[in-house]
């Protein structure tokens, strides 16, 4: 990702049910100067439809996604699952975002594909800090591969 321009155009995808957790953390990107803009979705089923959007000429590709793990209709690790298995989302970083600092949450999540885990922080100030350190480190530090991979979607793979 490092340093490439056409990174900062695409969205983040925002995948959480606490509506204040997500206006705080835009809030925080748009204090740090991150320009993307940010999708937000409250379920998996609503992440699932947002990220297989077959309909429409154009894909939603995010740049980024950060998942709670904590919803409220699917599991959050069988999401993670589900969205590491896409051929078109396998090079997408996918941060969880989560509440819990059980060991055995961590280790779950990367077990099953996260490429980070990030504790929610307790204030304002110190959500500002997480977002910098992730802003300077997916968006100014990391180079990611490009390019796509065999094209098949969400629902072929898991509804039918």
């Amino acid at each position: 990702m490092g340093n490439n321009i056409l990174n900062l155009l695409k969205p983040i995808l925002i995948i959480d049910n606490n509506e204040d957790d997500f206006k705080a953390l835009a809030l925080a990107f748009e204090k740090t100067g991150l320009p993307n803009p940010l999708s937000h979705c409250k379920t998996g089923h609503e992440a699932m439809d947002c990220l297989n959007q077959t309909e429409s000429k154009t894909p939603f590709k995010p740049v980024m996604i950060l998942l709670d793990p904590d919803l409220p209709d699917i599991d959050g690790l069988r999401l993670l699952q589900i969205i590491r298995e896409a051929a078109e989302l396998q090079k997408t970083p996918i941060v969880i975002w989560a509440s819990s600092a059980h060991e055995r949450d961590i280790n779950s999540c990367y077990y099953n594909g996260a490429h980070a885990y990030m504790r929610k922080p307790d204030s304002f100030e110190d959500m500002l800090e997480s977002v910098r350190r992730l802003k300077e480190y997916w968006f100014e530090t990391v180079i990611l591969p490009s390019g796509g991979g065999i094209k098949k979607t969400i629902q072929e793979r898991y509804i039918g």
